[in-house]
């Protein structure tokens, strides 16, 4: 316990740090755009890395093999085409948020539709962050876990407000190291410990428990929300110009893929290890049984730690486009007074409402399949076409009503089909003549 109090003054202490730094909007939203491909590379893999991930590919490694790879590796395929192809244009059209860019490319209505719909799911997955923070920390005593959701939110919400984009970007720097080098000895410490001859390890891409759909479904759906994701574009553009932005995406897309193998191959070893009886839990129970203490303390600080670099990207970015896109101010004082607002909702969420997390979390599914499409073929085309509002409205409809039944029904494939008519339609709507397609709709 002492040295995870030691680590929440630690995050308190670049909040403050960072106070005294904060000059105007464009430092607190934005860093200044000043920040370096390191900074930038850090704090999107500590964003992209959360517990639950790390959590969830252990276990799902240890039933399916290593295809549980692809939890974190379709994102970095998304990464890496997003440095190719997104990133350096991101940067240069100078936005504060998403919805600002979608104006900035697609119109005003286009603004407001993703504000709304980005408000909503993201608030559903901070207050989701809180409850697993809570779990996680009950591990380090028997805390109440209403009290360890209102302490994560409080120490999130605190150098948010505080430090603002500047803070919570260096402490995810120091969050990602934490993770990442204690995952890393996790790996090592097993593997030397009680070893798994290589020849034994299966490095299929597929194979019966992760099928050829389940793989299509991963690197559209999952590779296209890192490909256009409000979050890691919050990240982009604080880069100094657009040469770093597409480097910082480039390296992020790389660590992701060695961080996803880390976790995979611990999987892997629980595999040959541990026996199937001891539930889902698979992490926790080499924590418990399989590391040193002092190790498996690092470890749970680690996990605690990515847990808290997800949340607050997600409070800020949120915090961030209800000032900017819906209230449309540019002032620090209310931005910080936003950050406490989102920052409590979901605490609250989080402690009496889970039903309604659940259904927040639903429009995460309308961005993926409605939004994401038309914004990548805007940003790919910008300053050469526009799509025009008819087809870009009906990308915006048709696949977030596909990405979001998809949700509710448990039909991997028709998120994947609602993408596709998304990005057919937007493409469609690039070719368009606006004067013809209104004599034709007038005809009918």
């Amino acid at each position: 316990m002492l040295f995870l109090i030691l680590y929440v003054l630690v995050l308190l202490g670049f909040g403050l740090f960072e106070f005294k730094k904060i000059k105007n909007f464009d430092d607190f939203i934005v860093s200044g755009r000043s920040q370096s491909t390191g900074t930038i590379a850090y704090s999107i893999l500590a964003t992209c890395i959360g517990a639950s991930a790390t959590l969830g590919v252990v276990s799902t490694a240890r039933d399916i093999g290593f295809p549980a790879f692809w939890w974190l590796g379709a994102g970095a395929v998304g990464l890496l085409l997003q440095s190719l192809f997104l990133s350096r244009k991101v940067r240069q059209v100078g936005a504060y948020t998403l919805p600002d860019l979608t104006e900035k490319l697609m119109g005003k209505d286009a603004r407001f539709l993703t504000s709304i719909i980005v408000v909503i799911a993201w608030t559903g997955i901070i207050a989701a962050q809180f409850v697993a923070g809570a779990k996680l920390m009950s591990a380090f005593g028997s805390i109440d876990p209403n009290v360890s959701i209102l302490v994560t939110a409080l120490v999130i919400i605190a150098y948010s407000a505080m430090g603002g984009q500047s803070s919570v970007m260096k402490t995810d720097k120091v969050q990602f190291f934490l993770l990442g080098s204690t995952l890393l000895f996790t790996l090592v410490s097993l593997y030397t410990g009680q070893p798994v001859p290589l020849e034994a390890i299966r490095f299929d891409l597929i194979n019966e428990g992760f099928t050829f759909e389940n793989l299509v479904y991963y690197l559209v759906v999952v590779g296209g929300s890192y490909f256009v994701c409000p979050l890691l574009f919050s990240r982009i553009l604080t880069a100094r110009d657009a040469r770093t932005a597409g480097r910082a995406s480039f390296l992020s897309a790389l660590g992701l893929v060695v961080m996803s193998l880390v976790i995979t191959l611990i999987g892997i070893w629980a595999s040959f290890h541990i026996d199937p009886s001891h539930g889902k839990d698979v992490l926790g129970y080499i924590i418990a049984e399989k590391l040193p203490p002092a190790m498996g303390i690092a470890l749970l600080i680690g996990l605690v730690s990515a847990i808290i670099s997800s949340a607050d990207t997600c409070l800020f970015a949120v915090a961030s486009i209800v000032e900017y896109d819906i209230l449309k101010q540019e002032r620090v004082r209310t931005t910080r007074v936003v950050v406490i607002i989102v920052g409590l909702v979901s605490a609250l969420l989080a402690m009496k409402n889970p039903d309604i997390i659940s259904l927040l979390i639903q429009a995460y599914a309308v961005f993926t399949a409605g939004v994401v499409p038309p914004v990548a073929v805007a940003l790919i085309m910008w300053k050469k076409k526009t799509i025009h509002p008819y087809y870009r409205r009906l990308a915006f409809i048709i696949g977030g009503i596909c990405g979001l039944a998809s949700n509710l029904m448990g039909i991997d494939m028709l998120a994947v089909g609602g993408m596709v008519i998304s990005t057919a339609l937007s493409i469609a709507g690039l070719y368009v003549n606006q004067n013809e397609f209104l004599i034709f709709l007038s005809k009918k």
